[in-house]
Formats: structure tokens, C-alpha cells, sequence
């Protein structure tokens, strides 16, 4: 789904080039909980707008790196 329909609790997620990616969960409408990165201090988590920005090369990515894309898990829905 778009980045525009993520509600909490969605996972936000977007490639870096053929190998990295880096993935968020959605606290909240435009705020997401992260990891930090590559950098260090190791362990750190931030909550910010990552995923939700929307000027070319914000989000860490390159200009041949796709937009975020956002998944939400259903659930096991009853028959």
C-alpha cells in the first residue's frame, strides 16, 4: 500500500541498492521507530519521520533506490 494509507503499527520498508534495506514500524501518521543504521552508536533507535519524507534522497536513498512501501498484517480473518 502507499506510504499516505500507513497507520501504526505497519511496517515501512524500502530497498538501498541490490543488497541493503532498511525497515520501520509506523508509531504514528508520518512517524516511524528505526534502527539507526550502519553508524554508530550501535543499538541505537530513533523515532522520526524516516519513510514518511518526501524530498528526493531524505529517506537515505539514492535517486535509483524505489519509494518506501508499506505492509500491515491482516490477521487470520474468521471463514
Amino acid at each position: 500500500m502507499p506510504v499516505s494509507q500507513a497507520q501504526s503499527g505497519d511496517i515501512i520498508a524500502q530497498q538501498h541498492g541490490p543488497i541493503y534495506a532498511h525497515v520501520g514500524v509506523v508509531a504514528a501518521p508520518g512517524i516511524t521507530v528505526s534502527a539507526y543504521g550502519d553508524a554508530q552508536p550501535a543499538g541505537l533507535v530513533l523515532k522520526n519521520d524516516w519513510g514518511f519524507r518526501t524530498t528526493p534522497g531524505t529517506n537515505g536513498e539514492s535517486s535509483l533506490d524505489p519509494r518506501p512501501i508499506v505492509r500491515r498484517y491482516i490477521g487470520n480473518r474468521p471463514t
